[in-house]
């Protein structure tokens, strides 16, 4: 995952999240405290919600 593809995410899906990324995903902290990730798989965005 790149910067600017986490960024293309977070102004797509939820510009208030906070967001930090890593090689294989971006992840989205939202401010009640859920947890998101999002992968770029075929050109598609996936979620997937963190459980911890």
């Amino acid at each position: 995952m790149t910067v600017s593809k986490c960024r293309g995410i977070k102004q797509a899906i939820d510009p208030s999240a906070t967001y930090m990324y890593d090689m294989d995903m971006c992840i989205a902290r939202k401010e009640d405290g859920t947890l998101y990730s999002y992968t770029v798989i075929d050109g598609k965005i996936k979620r997937e919600e963190i459980k911890l």
